[in-house]
């Protein structure tokens, strides 16, 4: 998760905390794992496409028919808590050590996810199959703030978390938006979707302007690597950070960008 401006929130609300979590572990089930940039972009003018919903089919396997995705800005009120428990089950497994217990995890992201910085799929009957957040000057997906954390996990608790989470928020290069958690859920995997939905929010950043997208390839998973660069992203730069290792099983990572 990231801070939903880098460093501080919109007024009137307080200081964001540096939420950069899902930054450094976004999970593709099926198709690998990557983190988007640990950057903060700069201030950007974005561009509004024009309507608010618009839709696309995704690709499928021959061999695996799944009904076609309708891709769309936002997850409704009433399926928060679906996008919550589908973003948890894919990152839980690193999370848990700062973002647990469980139950706690689910009501801070069902709590700060930002629908402004996401687009999701959907199946004919208006079931989510999967969601990609992105993260710019204006917010992120799933941010929050110091007061976000304490609501949820305490004063203390929230410090801590606080503190832990910090190691992963740094900035973004100018022009870019950066990828903010990439998930699908299990029965749709190796279908198309997740390819979808990077293709939906590279059309979306190229409309607001941006020239490129963003993210970020933990060391060993060599399938996300190979996804990515089919879709035409190229390596960007390596880095490492202890702290990320000691908090989060990060060892490394390897941004890539894609030129819109």
């Amino acid at each position: 998760m990231t801070s939903r401006n880098g460093r501080a929130l919109r007024a009137p609300r307080q200081k964001q905390c540096e939420i950069g979590v899902i930054d450094a572990m976004l999970c593709l089930p099926d198709e690998g794992c990557c983190a988007s940039s640990r950057r903060r972009i700069g201030e950007h003018q974005a561009r509004d496409c024009k309507g608010s919903n618009w839709s696309m089919l995704a690709q499928t396997r021959p061999d695996m028919p799944v009904p076609p995705a309708r891709i769309r800005r936002g997850v409704p009120e009433a399926d928060r808590r679906a996008a919550a428990e589908l973003y948890w089950q894919a990152f839980g497994a690193k999370l848990g050590p700062v973002m647990g217990p469980r139950d706690r995890a689910l009501a801070f992201i069902e709590r700060v996810m930002d629908s402004d910085h996401v687009l999701s799929a959907w199946d004919g009957s208006g079931r989510l199959l999967g969601v990609i957040g992105f993260r710019n000057s204006h917010g992120a997906f799933v941010g929050g703030t110091t007061e976000d954390l304490d609501a949820v996990y305490g004063p203390f608790g929230g410090l801590w978390r606080k503190l832990a989470l910090s190691v992963l928020g740094t900035d973004l290069p100018g022009g870019v938006l950066a990828v903010d958690g990439l998930v699908v859920v299990d029965d749709a995997r190796g279908t198309g979707i997740g390819a979808a939905l990077i293709e939906a929010l590279s059309r979306e950043a190229r409309a607001r302007g941006y020239r490129s997208l963003q993210l970020e390839v933990v060391d060993g998973n060599d399938r996300a690597r190979a996804l990515y660069e089919r879709l035409g992203f190229l390596h960007a730069g390596w880095s490492r950070s202890f702290l990320a290792a000691l908090f989060f099983g990060i060892r490394g990572s390897t941004s890539m960008q894609r030129p819109l």
